[in-house]
């Protein structure tokens, strides 16, 4: 699968998100030391769905990701022992709407644009508030983690839980996991292909990998 651009801008915007004084405060809080990790080219994000013919795919191309690693350690942290022993803050995904494109072709992504409001609404956002990882027995180098936040799509709110797992991968951290979304539960109409109507759940796989920034 070819490799999507990523939005390297979003490092300022994820420091704004957050008071320089409030993460001073949790640096101090977790030994004083931060270490933002940045959003890879290799990240990818796709939307699989069904509908009575076929089935489609939207693919992300462009996503926003990023979070700080505080910890004692937290600058020195490569394994991923070091970093789940620290703790992740500030993990935001974003993905604009209008980067999201079908493999039906233009039609289709006008009609998920519209149906996803993006005119209103141009992000679609992920907002962890948690990261707890655990250890997978028997696989070294592998963790399980549960990202548990708040997901805003077309301008509604709820409360995510996704379960991924976690493993470095050449000196970047990869988290790679698939959660279902049912549309209606957003107050999104499921788009339309060829004037067939697609099914109201669909399912989202992610693989996005990190890099500690400068």
């Amino acid at each position: 699968m070819k490799n999507h651009s990523l939005n390297t801008g979003f490092l300022k915007s994820t420091k704004a998100l957050f008071p320089a004084m409030g993460l001073l405060l949790l640096s101090v809080a977790f030994g004083g030391e931060v270490q933002h990790w940045v959003g890879q080219d290799s990240s990818a994000l796709r939307v699989h769905g069904k509908s009575s013919l076929i089935p489609w795919i939207l693919r992300a191309t462009r996503l926003e990701v990023g979070f700080d690693l505080l910890g004692p350690e937290a600058t020195k942290a490569r394994s991923l022992e070091q970093v789940a022993a620290c703790r992740i803050a500030n993990l935001l995904v974003q993905v604009p709407v209008e980067g999201l494109k079908s493999t039906e072709g233009p039609g289709m992504d006008k009609n998920t644009w519209a149906a996803l409001k993006s005119k209103q609404s141009p992000l679609v956002t992920f907002a962890v508030e948690s990261a707890d990882f655990a250890p997978v027995p028997g696989r070294e180098g592998l963790r399980r983690a549960l990202l548990t936040g708040t997901v805003r799509i077309a301008g509604k709110e709820k409360a995510l839980s996704i379960p991924v797992e976690a493993e470095i991968q050449d000196q970047k951290l990869l988290l790679r996991g698939q959660v279902e979304i049912t549309m209606t539960d957003f107050g999104i109409l499921p788009p339309v292909i060829s004037k067939i109507n697609v099914a109201d759940k669909v399912v989202v796989d992610f693989s996005v990998s990190f890099a500690p920034g400068n």
